[in-house]
């Protein structure tokens, strides 16, 4: 219950020695993950992975789609990454591949855009 400014939390002595070890590695976790994220914003944009391929679909094909194995460098080590990357138009009918220049007949592009 949240009261004013103060909230109600519970003592260290409360909790479960489960709870304690999870506690204990948010920082650590909250770091990794800035290191994650600061890893992608550099290597997507320059195609840097260490291993991509491209990735095909029959329902609802992607725009661009690929997936990627690399290694990100950790304060604890070398994390292996596996990924997959999909960007989509959601504001499409569903057509087949060979039929998508019929399915818009005022030729109107599409508007919006959505990275998965």
């Amino acid at each position: 219950m949240v009261e004013g400014n103060q909230m109600n939390q519970r003592s260290p002595a409360v909790f479960t020695e489960q709870e304690s070890a999870v506690l204990s590695k948010v920082e650590q976790s909250l770091t990794d993950g800035l290191a994650l994220k600061h890893w992608w914003e550099r290597v997507y944009p320059v195609n840097g992975f260490k291993e991509r391929f491209e990735l095909e679909r029959v329902f609802n094909r992607a725009d661009s789609s690929f997936g990627f194995f690399d290694q990100v460098e950790l304060a604890g080590g070398v994390l292996p990454v596996m990924g997959n990357f999909q960007e989509m138009f959601y504001d499409q009918p569903r057509t087949p591949a060979n039929l998508k220049c019929m399915s818009n007949p005022g030729g109107r592009p599409q508007q919006s855009a959505s990275r998965v």
